[in-house]
């Protein structure tokens, strides 16, 4: 079994650094093929409109052919689509974004499946720990992207990423182990719960996909944000890296700030921070250092927010609404592909990049105004990460 943990986790590493391939390679695409921030928006959308698409047959294909061939199936998808977008015309970037985002939409869920099989004990826990190695990657691909890539050519980074997921591709072929779809139960037939208004779930549903959004919109377009600010091409990459890596930290603190603080209190008080990291990018900041420092804020500020919103949904919604877990979980990667695409269209429309944060920022108190529909209680006992 340790075998089989330790793939997983240096899987989850590559696909947080596949997850956030975007970011750091934006603005090398953006100056090689002469990309408005519309079509910039629309490569976020068609990566997570990709990954929406499996994640919503993953469980399907998983049950069909097996965990360990459908993982192999995501990680040769992430290569094909992450090997593409560094040689392909710009006519195909599309298509690329596409096909690593289906290779998203198979790698995620089932890896944090079969995490919570794997220890059906101490789910939260492992969970949890699999998730920072999905931290790790993301916050390695900006340096990675400093180092191998190009100005004008990503190709050296894409090609050194692609590799790994192939590797990795090749070895859940050859991976005997099987993973059932959910975590194995006891015996005794949980009792019957009262089922929570539907308002609840489709509340935390768009609470997901607003936070996915919001989330990768920062992380997504920061980089080009310092790169227009002035940002030299080994600062910009610097950008995405510090959201990341203080997004990462934030979360493994989570189960210390919640000892000491409610729940709901550490939701409301990270979304309004985030707001105000999000409007500090709109309105205060003309220089890259200065962007730099705030995406390290927003990165610590958003931290919690994930994790607060799954332990609700494990404790509000799954009891008696399984069947909503995976829309809701579907929900997140229509939020990734929506948003990121938006503050495109609203910087081509206003000819500011950085007035098209208001998009998170707009998002951000949809979700303020959202959290006392949803949330039903106050001792949350689950920490996960994205």
């Amino acid at each position: 079994m340790t075998r089989l943990v330790l793939q997983l986790h240096a899987g989850f590493v590559l696909a947080g650094m596949g997850t956030t391939l975007l970011g750091p390679v934006i603005p090398i695409l953006t100056a090689a093929w002469g990309l408005d921030d519309r079509e910039a928006g629309r490569l976020f959308a068609a990566q997570f409109g990709g990954a929406l698409t499996a994640t919503s047959v993953s469980a399907l294909v998983a049950r069909r052919i097996g965990a360990p061939r459908t993982l192999a199936a995501g990680f040769l998808l992430f290569a094909a689509g992450i090997g593409a977008i560094g040689v392909v015309p710009r006519e195909a970037a599309i298509a690329a974004a596409l096909t690593f985002g289906l290779g998203q939409g198979l790698v995620l869920p089932l890896t944090n499946i079969a995490i919570a099989t794997l220890y059906p004990a101490r789910p939260a826990g492992a969970l949890s720990l699999v998730n920072v190695s999905w931290g790790v990657g993301a916050v390695l691909w900006p340096l990675v992207v400093g180092a191998l890539a190009r100005p004008d050519d990503p190709s050296p980074a894409t090609t050194a990423l692609a590799s790994g997921c192939c590797l990795s591709g090749v070895a859940w072929l050859f991976t005997g182990h099987t993973v059932r779809e959910r975590p194995a139960s006891g015996t005794d037939t949980p009792p019957a719960r009262e089922a929570v208004p539907l308002r609840v779930a489709f509340a935390y549903g768009a609470l997901l996909l607003l936070y996915v959004g919001t989330e990768t919109s920062i992380g997504g377009w920061v980089a080009e944000l310092a790169r227009r600010a002035g940002a030299t091409n080994d600062a910009w990459t610097l950008a995405p890296a510090a959201f990341w890596t203080l997004q990462t930290g934030g979360r493994l603190l989570v189960p210390l700030l919640l000892r000491t603080a409610p729940e709901r209190g550490v939701l409301v008080g990270s979304l309004v921070a985030a707001g105000a990291v999000t409007t500090a990018l709109v309105t205060l900041l003309d220089g890259p250092a200065a962007i730099i420092a705030a995406a390290a804020l927003a990165g610590l500020a958003v931290a919690p927010i994930f994790p607060l919103l799954w332990a609700g949904i494990t404790r509000d919604v799954a009891p008696s609404r399984p069947a909503v877990l995976g829309p809701l979980f579907a929900a997140g990667g229509a939020g990734g592909a929506l948003l990121p695409w938006l503050v495109g269209i609203a910087s081509d429309a206003t000819a500011s990049l950085a007035l098209a944060m208001l998009v998170p920022c707009a998002a951000i108190a949809v979700m303020l105004a959202l959290v006392p529909v949803a949330w039903r209680g106050d001792r949350v006992t689950t920490s996960v990460a994205p």
